[in-house]
């Protein structure tokens, strides 16, 4: 799956601009965007972790600490575990 269709699905479910999810501001909710694509980013393509880092312009250790913070979050928190799970579902349709 192509990484902008993620960054789609992502953006328009969370709400947040695709430029902001790519861009430098940390506000909490574009920080859970970001983190949202690069979890499933990994799940969803064939990218490796460089290519999904430099699509949303960051580090490998950003993509690294994203994977366990959005583990944890889907553990933990229910709100963000329904999010989730609609985006996943989003996107699993999108391959068939």
């Amino acid at each position: 799956m192509k990484l902008q269709l993620i960054l789609e699905t992502v953006s328009t479910t969370t709400g947040i601009a695709q430029e902001l999810v790519k861009g430098s501001l940390r506000k909490e909710e574009v920080i859970t965007a970001r983190f949202l694509f690069f979890y499933l980013a990994n799940q969803h393509s064939n990218a490796d972790y460089k290519q999904i880092s430099s699509f949303v312009n960051r580090k490998d250790k950003t993509y690294y600490h994203a994977l366990k913070k959005v583990q944890s979050w889907i553990e933990c928190d229910k709100n963000f575990r329904a999010l989730y799970e609609t985006i996943n579902n989003q996107l699993s349709l999108s391959k068939e």
